[in-house]
């Protein structure tokens, strides 16, 4: 009988010397690194050998196999990313000392011995390997989801190859930090996965995932993990391939196939269990970071299920869309039961349920179908809502009255003989008695312009040809924030540098040059900082789709919405304020501008009105087009309501733009009832006010029976902007360069001063409004001879103005900081910022000072 501490002693001095060299290996090095993958392979059989005769541990060789076959991957160029194989093989190594300084761990667990749940202790295993264990399964597994239905579709043996290869890695890990009844599971998978691939069935991978899912969460928390017997039995007995139809024996002229026979063998799938009656009316949240990291995950699929659940609606056979849609729902599924989250769990498992039936065409997506998955997917988005509140406050999610009705809609639903025929079926808005299966009435959004989904030719291009994934990495926001900070001061310190007059007296060719080079790459860190928070407009206007939906429907409108230039980009933050904006504008066009369907076809136009929604790039601003084929905006109405609310006296001498811009004051509504959707003369004000917290502008044209357009202007970021320094008296102060036209100094004869309007001056043929800089800004000593002084011209809601001004000292970048709570709000100033002289300045809200200047 060999001496097992001897055994281990030997085997721990071995690791020792393995780990030594894993640190001096070089992965590029391939005849190192298949002797070190040969020298894993040795110790691991000759473990086994061993273990026969002292009674040693059979998890260490698995263990150390599984460390060679990662070095293998890398030699064969099978992993995307090396250094993070390498870096597994420590930790697998790592593991084993750390098994074999255990004498418990070092003692055989015959398999007979265990119980059905999982008993291997996870006291040998470091706290950080095991957090990163679990965590890593919250996003692996929907990755082997998603290869899992990509095989469903397409059987593809290198998408087969794929999972294979992930559940092998899943195996080695799960048997290095203890988890033995997943990595049992693993094992029966792969060899379940070598069977051919007919026998192989979608519903039982995807529940192997799942249980693999709760095992992991369990075993994260040391509690004991629900036996997968059921499941294993499955996986050693797949589903013989269907017969290649029946012995060809003389048979009737119509024979007739298994239509009798398609009921009674492979009974239909049963429903989900339904909720229970006394469900609760709160749920305990155990975990307050992984259920705000599903927040935000859930916001995603919500978006991807929106957008396809109205292309659904319009096309029903696409298959695409259906599939994007059921996946969507069962990794909601899985995360909220990986996280306790049972209700959420429940509704999404129901509809995830009845998507599958429609996903095999067992039912077509038309009625009850469509209403019960919108009402699915509105209910997950408000318990979403609810799962946010319970973080910010006691901890105890609220559960709806009617989330229960609503999954035994779905029950039902499934439980009643299905609908077949679910290509190109249309379907009447419930409750509309009226209308019959006309699919023009329906609203929907555009095909590929309102969502970005891949076409079908791109699901059927060979996996050679695809593009392999962008690798990225999950980094918190505010420490982007604190980057973005850090590179602003240092644009602030190169300036501080560049302009110091001591430096410049040097006279150094070479200074220069180094000055030069520090600049260019302070730029580029600059611009590279700014592009981490720059993101595409295209899940904002996504959302207007549906919107635009719910709005139709509402007041019986037909309506297409087209989008153009989704992937525009801005700054996040600045997507993030876009979306109330937006609602209240679609929500005007819907209200007042587009017409009836019987109004519009009496006016000539079509019967189905069109709202698009551009963004494109104009110069160095983004500008946001919201335009309908509607109505157009009633001059006279708003002149009249302007007038009833005091807001002017009369109309005479302003332009269309003027009278336009009176809409965004409060109360300042046309409409001649309020409805559902708009009519109390609020929204533009809110459109108003935020925009003009972005630093931009709204722009309005408008023609009477053709349409309206609006246009948002606005910055690329609010973070770094280009500004115009200003002197005015012995101040300086900063001008964004995206408000300012041009500037010039006046002529004899160019400033005018004009009973009733004030000081005006001339510029291209018109005559504008001019105002001192330094009497809105309370600014003494200031130049007040115009032809001394600088007029610079600015554009604000489309009206051009003249701000007059001391000097012009230059341009620069300029990082905005806050004036902070001491100083708060002030007029006319939007923040400030540190020269180039080390000098704060303050940086000029220009709509604001306008606003001053009229005496607004």
């Amino acid at each position: 009988m060999i001496d097992n501490a001897d055994v281990i002693s030997r085997y721990q001095d071995w690791l020792d010397q393995a780990s030594s060299e894993l640190m001096l290996l070089n992965p590029s090095e391939l005849p190192a690194m298949a002797k070190f993958a040969t020298d894993l392979d040795q110790h691991a059989a000759q473990w086994d050998e061993e273990r026969e005769c002292s009674g040693l541990s059979p998890n260490v060789p698995d263990q150390i196999r599984q460390a060679a076959t990662c070095i293998k991957d890398v030699i064969l160029n099978r992993v995307k990313d090396v250094d993070a194989s390498m870096e597994a093989v420590g930790q697998t190594l790592e593991s084993v000392r750390r098994l074999l300084s255990s004498p418990a761990a070092a003692a055989e667990h015959p398999a007979e011995a265990e119980p059905t749940g999982e008993t291997s202790s996870t006291a040998w295993v470091d706290d950080s390997i095991l957090a990163a264990y679990v965590e890593q399964q919250r996003s692996v597994l929907p990755e082997m989801e998603e290869l899992v239905l990509a095989y469903e579709k397409t059987r593809s043996p290198s998408t087969l190859s794929d999972l294979r290869r992930m559940i092998h890695t899943l195996k080695g890990e799960s048997g290095a930090v203890g988890a033995i009844a997943i990595e049992q599971l693993c094992h029966r998978l792969e060899d379940y996965l070598d069977e051919p691939a007919e026998s192989l069935a979608t519903d039982v991978l995807l529940s192997s995932l799942d249980w693999i899912a709760h095992a992991s969460a369990s075993f994260g928390r040391g509690e004991s993990i629900d036996p997968a017997e059921a499941l294993l039995t499955q996986l050693q007995a797949p589903p013989p391939p269907p017969p290649p139809a029946a012995p060809k024996e003389p048979a009737p002229p119509v024979p007739v196939p298994p239509p009798a026979a398609d009921a009674p063998p492979p009974a239909p799938e049963p429903p989900p269990p339904p909720p229970p009656a006394n469900m609760p009316s709160t749920l305990a949240i155990s975990d307050a970071d992984l259920a705000s990291d599903f927040i935000a995950e859930a916001q995603e699929h919500f978006d991807i299920a929106d957008e396809n659940l109205l292309i659904l609606e319009k096309s029903p056979g696409e298959t695409d869309s259906v599939s994007a849609v059921f996946r969507s729902f069962h990794t909601l599924k899985g995360v909220a039961g990986f996280l306790g989250l049972t209700p959420i769990g429940d509704l999404a498992h129901a509809a995830e349920t009845l998507l599958d039936e429609i996903r095999k065409g067992k039912r077509a997506f038309n009625g009850a179908a469509v209403e019960l998955t919108f009402g699915a997917l509105d209910m997950l988005k408000v318990m979403m809502n609810d799962l946010r509140d319970a973080l910010q406050g006691d901890g105890l999610m609220k559960i709806r009255p009617e989330l229960p009705g609503l999954i035994q809609k779905l029950h039902a639903l499934m439980a009643a003989a299905p609908v077949s025929g679910a290509a190109g079926s249309a379907r009447a808005p419930a409750g509309d008695p009226g209308a019959a299966a006309e699919p023009e009435t329906l609203p929907s959004g555009k095909e590929t312009d309102v969502s970005a989904m891949p076409e079908t030719a791109d699901a059927a291009m060979p996996s050679s040809v695809m593009q392999p994934p962008a690798q990225t990495m999950k980094v918190d926001a505010s420490r982007i924030d604190q980057l973005l900070d850090m590179i602003g001061e240092l644009v602030i310190i190169e300036s501080i540098v560049a302009g110091d007059p001591d430096i410049r007296g040097l006279n150094s060719l070479r200074i220069e040059k180094n000055l030069a080079l520090l600049g260019k790459i302070t730029r580029s860190l600059r611009d590279m900082g700014m592009s981490m928070r720059m993101v595409p407009v295209d899940p904002v206007f996504k959302k207007m789709a549906r919107l635009v939906r719910d709005l139709a429907r509402k007041s019986g409108k037909q309506v297409e919405l087209v989008i153009k230039g989704g992937d525009t980009e801005i700054d996040k933050g600045m997507v993030e304020k876009l979306g109330d904006p937006l609602v209240h504008m679609i929500r005007n066009s819907m209200d007042h501008g587009l017409e009836p369907a019987d109004e519009r076809a009496a006016a000539g136009k079509s019967r189905q009105g069109t709202i698009e929604l551009r963004a494109h790039h104009v110069g160095g601003s983004i500008h946001i087009d919201i335009q309908d084929d509607g109505r157009g905006l009633n001059r006279d109405a708003i002149v009249q309501r302007a007038i009833e609310r005091g807001l002017i006296a009369s109309a005479d001498g302003m332009s269309d733009q003027d009278i336009y811009s009176l809409i965004f004051h409060p109360g300042c509504s046309t409409a001649k009832q309020v409805t559902e959707i708009s009519g109390r003369g609020v929204g533009m004000d809110v459109v108003k006010r935020n925009i003009e917290s972005l630093r931009g502008t709204v722009l309005i044209q408008s023609r009477p029976g053709q349409g309206s357009l609006f246009t948002l202007v606005l910055p690329l970021t609010t973070a770094i902007i280009d500004g115009m320094l200003v002197r005015v008296a012995r101040e300086t102060y900063i001008m964004p360069t995206l408000s300012i036209l041009e500037s010039f100094r006046p002529a004899p004869g160019q400033v005018h001063v004009v009973t009733g309007r004030g000081e005006m001056v001339s510029f291209r043929e018109n005559l504008l409004p001019l105002f001192r800089l330094s009497r809105l800004l309370g600014s003494e000593a200031a130049e007040t001879d115009p032809l001394n002084a600088i007029v610079i011209v600015v554009e604000e809601y489309g009206k051009q103005w003249g701000l007059m001004v001391d000097d012009l000292l230059g341009q620069q970048q300029i990082v905005i900081k806050s004036l902070g709570e001491g100083i708060g709000r002030t007029a006319g100033v939007v923040g400030a910022s540190i020269l180039a002289d080390g000098r704060p300045g303050l940086i000029l809200d220009v709509a604001d000072v306008i606003r001053i200047a009229k005496g607004e």
